[in-house]
């Protein structure tokens, strides 16, 4: 269709309606519109009419009411006793039950692991054989020797080398205290005097009061690598444990003394321990660890030589 046949087209509509027509269409559709609106406004007012009256139904009047600071915190006590008093008691399942037990051997294993890290397996191993020697009689004989030397800071080993108390122990486990706390065997702990202190060879001699205590005789023999010894002191937090070894050898040490290694199991703590060979005599005294290469650690032990020329020493000493 042409422009000119539009333009045509609409001239012949506009020519069958006229002005009168027009303005009756016009008012028809304005009050068809202003119906609709009064029915929507209608609609609108009744549904809040019917929401209010739902929520009047719904919300209690009561608690409008103005309250006190006093009447709340009243309130708030009575809600909460009787949430205790609806309280049932806790019942777990089987899951919680079994999520509890593994917390608990969690928990146990920690443990271990921490006793393991003081008292480790090579330690516990030489408690086992503490108690197997413990049944050869000439070792109970060494242990009743053996005493607990505790300066207040540390502790360590020493032993009796006669019947009127002379104690033999480590520089370094007396430190440079003048007295120390003496643990004897089946006797009452007492306090002993350290009487000499030699830092160069790492020896101390501590006298305490008494009358025939029970002593170990210092060996008069030269030692020889490979010899069986046996050995008791105070490792770790244990009293009087035995354990057995074998001579490595005299090795370097920076000490003023003929020093030898040990292939034995020391501990902190066996300082001042006494070395004693098959026939019951003192041959050594630990006073340290080392690592060595062919061995692991080893134990360094001072040869009895030297303690036997400062016991005459000291002998010497009492009668002038």
């Amino acid at each position: 269709m042409t422009t000119d046949d539009k333009n045509q087209k609409q001239n012949q509509i506009s020519k069958q309606e006229t002005p009168e027509e027009m303005m009756r269409k016009q008012q028809w559709r304005a009050e068809r519109q202003k119906q609709r609106d009064m029915e929507q406004e209608k609609k609108r007012q009744e549904e809040q009419a019917y929401l209010r009256q739902v929520k009047q139904e719904m919300i209690d009047a009561d608690l409008f009411e103005p309250l006190t600071h006093e009447e709340m915190i009243d309130i708030i006590r009575e809600e909460r006793q009787q949430g205790r008093k609806k309280k049932t008691p806790l019942t777990l399942s089987k899951d919680m039950k079994l999520i509890g037990l593994l917390l608990a051997l969690v928990v146990l294993i920690q443990g271990l692991a921490l006793v393991f890290q003081t008292f480790n397996i090579p330690a516990i191993e030489f408690v086992k054989t503490s108690i197997a020697l413990s049944f050869d009689e000439e070792v109970e004989q060494i242990k009743d020797t053996v005493v607990i030397i505790d300066t207040g800071d540390g502790r360590g080993t020493g032993f009796l080398i006669s019947p009127d108390g002379l104690i033999v122990t480590n520089a370094h486990v007396v430190d440079d205290e003048t007295e120390v706390t003496v643990g004897i065997k089946d006797k009452d702990v007492t306090t002993g005097e350290v009487i000499k202190h030699i830092p160069e060879v790492d020896l101390a001699f501590v006298q305490v009061e008494g009358r025939d205590l029970p002593y170990l005789e210092l060996s008069r023999q030269s030692v020889e690598a490979g010899e069986s010894i046996t050995f008791v002191g105070n490792p770790l937090r244990f009293n009087r444990i035995a354990n057995s070894g074998t001579i490595i050898g005299e090795t370097p040490a920076t000490l003023e003394a003929a020093v030898y290694a040990l292939d034995a199991p020391v501990y902190k703590g066996n300082s001042g321990s006494p070395v004693v060979n098959a026939a019951g005599e003192v041959v050594a005294v630990i006073y340290a660890t080392r690592e060595s290469v062919e061995y692991g650690r080893v134990g360094l032990a001072i040869d009895v030589r030297t303690v036997q020329t400062w016991v005459d020493e000291l002998a010497f000493g009492k009668q002038n």
